[in-house]
């Protein structure tokens, strides 16, 4: 009878580590996005070589250091009507808030007159701020492709999360396959925290802009093929980028 309770026990506390260790992996798996979409109306190239530049090295130095898990800095090549997207990557809600702030007092203090030129070229931002629901593509330290589709979808927000439940068990592994592959470099499913109309972005990221499109054929056919999911998400709008800075 002492040895059958002790193999409860044991199966108990070993049933509590894997529990512990899955969260953990969540956990790790879970970015938080701050992204600020640009409009310009100056010198795009010029912009361009002002974040490379004298951004660039500040917002390096911030992963450094700690205070942010993350950066890039997207060009638009196809799609609507912004035009640069610069965000960063932090572990947690505060952890965005936090970085975007602290860096943005650097950039103010360290470097003010080519801030101030990046603004006279991009006047007009609009912030949203994504969380991790599915896939690897915005968590800390995720590796990224050349290019990058964003599909930015309105969804009904009242229903939204039968959208993630297909996406987890359908949609998932499909995209798994091509990360495994190498079709696709990375890809994301991330939700509205804070910010404007759209409710969910499903990112795909990859080495050149055919193979992502074959991807996103692929699998806007299959998101059309749930009922459900159409009928919680029936509209969006794509973005084609080029990634021209993805730290780290």
């Amino acid at each position: 009878m002492m040895t059958r309770t002790l193999q409860r026990l044991g199966l108990a506390a070993l049933a509590l580590i894997a529990s512990g260790a899955l969260a953990q992996e969540e956990e790790a798996r879970t970015g938080y996005v701050y992204a600020l979409y640009y409009e310009c109306e100056g010198s795009l190239a010029m912009t361009d070589e002002l974040v490379d530049k004298y951004h660039a090295p500040l917002l390096d130095a911030a992963v450094k250091d700690g205070t942010i898990a993350g950066w890039g800095w997207l060009a638009h090549h196809t799609g609507g009507t912004w035009e640069r997207v610069a965000y960063v990557v932090g572990t947690s809600l505060e952890g965005a808030f936090d970085g975007i702030n602290t860096v943005g007092e650097r950039i103010g203090k360290e470097i003010p007159v080519a801030n101030r030129e990046f603004f006279r070229n991009c006047r007009r931002h609009e912030d949203y701020v994504w969380r991790t629901v599915a896939g690897g593509d915005a968590v800390p330290g995720a590796e990224r492709g050349k290019v990058g589709l964003s599909v930015y979808m309105n969804c009904d927000s009242s229903r939204e999360m039968r959208a993630d439940e297909i996406i987890k068990a359908s949609i998932g592994p499909l995209l798994d396959a091509q990360v495994a592959s190498g079709t696709l470099t990375s890809w994301g499913w991330l939700e509205h925290i804070v910010g404007g109309e759209y409710r969910r972005l499903w990112t795909l990221t990859g080495p050149d802009i055919k193979s992502v499109l074959k991807a996103r054929g692929a699998m806007i056919d299959e998101m059309q093929s749930k009922q459900a999911f159409s009928s919680v998400c029936p509209t969006h709008q794509d973005y084609l980028w080029d990634i021209q800075k993805s730290t780290p």
